[in-house]
C-alpha cells in the first residue's frame, strides 16, 4: 500500500468502526484498503489455527463421524472453526472500514454462491457480482460496501448495538427471501458469531500506525 493510501485508511480507521466510512473506494483500491485494515495481531494469532484446520472440510469430518472418532456436535464446531479461520480476520477488517458487522459477513459467506473453503473462485468473485477482484478479501470488502449502502439493510445497521434487535432485523431483512433471512439470523445465533464483532481497541490505534489514545 502506498503512503497516501495508508494515510487515507488511517484517517478513516480513527473514526471508529460504527460508521460506513469508505463509500466510494475505487475497485482497484479495494485490495489496498482491506489489506491495510487487517489487524496484524489478529492475523498472527489466527495463522497457525488456519494452518492446523486447513482442509478439514466436509470429507475428513464425515470420515471421522463414520468411524465414530468424533462426536456429532464437535464435527459442526470443527467446520465452523475452519470457516472462521479462513474468513474472520478479513471480515473484521471489512467491519472496521464499513461498519457492517463481521457476523453477517460470515453468514453471507456461509450461505453464499461459493463454497467457503480455499478452492479457486473465478475472478475472485466471491458473491457473483459480475466483477473481477484482486483477491477474495477485496471481494468481501466490496460486498460489505454494497450492504452498507443498501437501503433494505439499513434496519440491520441501525440495530447493531443491541444483539436481540440486530438478529431480529436480519431475520426481517427484505434484502433476501424470508427463509434466507432467517437462515442468516439462525447462523449468527447458533454460532454465537456476534461475539466476533467486538473489535479490540488496539485495532483502531497503534496497530494501524495511528496515535494511541492517551
Amino acid at each position: 500500500m502506498t503512503h497516501d493510501k495508508k494515510s487515507r485508511a488511517g484517517k478513516q480507521l480513527q473514526q471508529g468502526p460504527k460508521r460506513s466510512m469508505c463509500k466510494g473506494i475505487p475497485a482497484e483500491e479495494l485490495e489496498s484498503f482491506i489489506s491495510g485494515a487487517v489487524d496484524p495481531t489478529d492475523e498472527m494469532v489466527m495463522r497457525p489455527v488456519r494452518d492446523m484446520l486447513r482442509g478439514i472440510g466436509d470429507a475428513p469430518v464425515s470420515a471421522l463421524l463414520d468411524r465414530k472418532l468424533i462426536p456429532h456436535k464437535m464435527s459442526s464446531a470443527l467446520i465452523n472453526a475452519e470457516l472462521l479461520s479462513l474468513w474472520l480476520v478479513l471480515a473484521r477488517a471489512a467491519q472496521t472500514l464499513t461498519g457492517v458487522p463481521a457476523s453477517i459477513l460470515i453468514a453471507e459467506i456461509w450461505f453464499g454462491p461459493h463454497e467457503y473453503s480455499e478452492r479457486s473462485i473465478p475472478r475472485n468473485d466471491l458473491f457473483n457480482r459480475g466483477k473481477s477482484f484482486a483477491s477474495l478479501g477485496a471481494a468481501l470488502l466490496d460486498h460489505a460496501l454494497h450492504l452498507a449502502s443498501e437501503p433494505k439493510f439499513e434496519p440491520v445497521m441501525r440495530a447493531r448495538d443491541n444483539q436481540a434487535e440486530y438478529v431480529a432485523a436480519i431475520a426481517a431483512c427484505t434484502l433476501w427471501e424470508k427463509s434466507r433471512s432467517q437462515d442468516r439470523a439462525d447462523c449468527i445465533v447458533e454460532g454465537c458469531l456476534v461475539e466476533c464483532d467486538a473489535l479490540p481497541i488496539h485495532q483502531l490505534f497503534s496497530d494501524h500506525g495511528t496515535d494511541r489514545a492517551a
